[in-house]
């Protein structure tokens, strides 16, 4: 049944045409109208109301949900750093990193428990692993947890120097082995990210009066 030839209208006819063509239709046809009734009556103003439902149906669009955000992937282990800073890096500490984590050194200490470990200083952590291990386990530290921190260079004639650490729960850390250079600027990025002396102290007192 074509809808629009119920309606003594064409295909092409207007939204306000088809509107017009269904009132003067009721009028005509509708049951409750005085003089009208009858199955006849209730029957065409049927078909009526169906081909007019079903031109308003076709003219509406149902509306199409909002597509999908593509998920975001978490950038692959490193590709923000240098080239450089990547290469000098083993898998286990790039996958460590946090996404975009600034590397600001990468040295290979030794500690009391290994004879060499790559250490990478970020803004915020200190992340090292052992080398030449079949499964070396990724430490980190967080700046904020650093109480003290320290280097001097106990080699003078070699010219090596080492780094201590101490952490707020009495933790004791120390890399050795390195360039004095570099000892003295893991120092300087240690501090940097470490709680300033005031908030230190500040803590301190809570908990002794606590």
């Amino acid at each position: 049944m074509d809808p629009y030839a119920v309606l003594g209208l064409t295909a092409d006819a207007s939204d306000e045409d088809v509107a017009r063509a269904y009132k003067e239709l009721a009028k005509q046809w509708h049951p409750d109208l005085p003089g009208a009734g009858g199955a006849a009556s209730h029957a065409r103003m049927a078909q009526i109301n169906a081909a007019y439902d079903a031109i308003r149906s076709a003219g509406e669009e149902p509306d199409r949900p909002a597509a999908p955000e593509p998920p975001r992937r978490r950038p692959a282990p490193g590709s923000w750093l240098s080239e450089r800073v990547r290469e000098a890096l083993p898998p286990e500490l790039l996958g460590a990193l946090h996404p975009f984590e600034d590397v600001r050194l990468v040295a290979r200490p030794s500690t009391w428990q290994s004879p060499q470990v790559v250490l990478a200083v970020t803004a915020g952590r200190l992340l090292w692993a052992p080398v030449h291990t079949f499964s070396p386990r990724v430490h980190v530290l967080r700046l904020a947890d650093v109480a003290e921190v320290g280097h001097r260079v106990r080699r003078p004639l070699r010219r090596r120097a080492v780094v201590r650490l101490v952490t707020h729960a009495g933790r004791k850390l120390s890399f050795g082995d390195l360039e004095p250079d570099a000892a003295a600027l893991i120092e300087r990025n240690v501090a940097d990210g470490m709680e300033p002396r005031a908030v230190r102290d500040d803590d301190d007192a809570q908990r002794a009066t606590g």
